[in-house]
């Protein structure tokens, strides 16, 4: 039959769950903020550069002025991130489309390949596009529509969540190791307690002492292990037992003494109790 685990176990585990269970949803809910924000701030930029080309292109789509077009777009080459941008004209067919040379091909019915009137965005997890009105005379002419890859942003995620997650472990292996050390110095004292009053139960050697320096709840369990251990001459008639010593003041009453004394016999049978005041 397996052994139990001890109550020392029992404890150090119970702190690791804790502490694994609090860095684990801090660290989702990083994660779903870092997405989320990453996401926004790419469909911000992705907006401001529609803005400028909308106020530029009511002229190329009333003209439809193809080589003012492809002027107008050329500087999207730069933008490694951009796979595709178009101008398409709402009252009439102009239609001009920058793809980038890398660019993945897309289907016809793409929300991108139609005209807009309203500032319009659709995301997913490879892409973003954003579509955005032209307008001339508070008339709308055409719209303009941007979409970009999504990697540079996963890979920065990517990037982020890994010290996140590196700093987040080594966290939890300086948390968990100072509360192994506290735990340790709480339950050494308990340790001390149960070893002496099971050496003796067994052994009949009333002379083993247990000593148990803390002031709290345990170093106050010393006192009533105390008072069993002065009874015991009385009772049995043999040698002084053992102290189980504490740090806990002694109080009024000779059960509350964390130092008993052997008491010089008086009558046959009978022995005196002091409490060192």
């Amino acid at each position: 039959m397996n052994a139990r685990p001890s109550i020392q176990k029992k404890i150090a585990l119970a702190i690791a769950i804790s502490l694994g269970v609090g860095l684990l949803l801090s660290f989702v809910t990083f994660v779903v903020r870092e997405i989320d924000q990453r996401r926004q701030v790419k469909t911000t930029e992705l907006f401001a550069m529609a803005d400028v080309v909308a106020f530029n292109a009511s002229a190329v789509i009333e003209f439809r002025d193809v080589t003012g077009a492809k002027r107008l777009l050329s500087s999207f080459a730069e933008h490694k991130d951009v796979l595709s941008v178009r101008l398409i004209g709402t009252s009439s067919d102009f239609r001009y489309r920058y793809d980038a040379a890398d660019a993945p091909a897309t289907s016809p019915t793409a929300p991108g390949d139609k005209p807009h009137r309203e500032r319009a965005v659709y995301a997913d997890w490879s892409s973003v596009t954003v579509a955005v009105p032209i307008r001339s005379d508070n008339e709308v002419v055409g719209s303009v529509s941007i979409s970009a890859s999504l990697d540079g942003v996963w890979r920065a995620i990517i990037w982020n969540l890994s010290l996140s997650l590196l700093a987040l472990t080594i966290s939890f292996v300086i948390a968990f190791a100072i509360a192994r050390h506290l735990l340790a110095s709480i339950l050494a004292a308990l340790g001390e307690l149960t070893g002496t009053a099971q050496y003796v139960a067994e052994s009949k050697d009333y002379t083993r002492h247990a000593r148990i320096y803390s002031d709290d709840e345990i170093g106050r369990l010393g006192t009533p292990s105390t008072a069993c251990s002065a009874k015991l001459p009385s009772a049995t008639g043999n040698s002084p037992t053992s102290a189980i010593t504490s740090r806990t003041p002694c109080r009024n009453g000779p059960w509350h003494c964390p130092w008993p004394r052997k008491q010089p016999r008086q009558r046959a049978g009978r022995r005196a109790l002091s409490c060192r005041t």
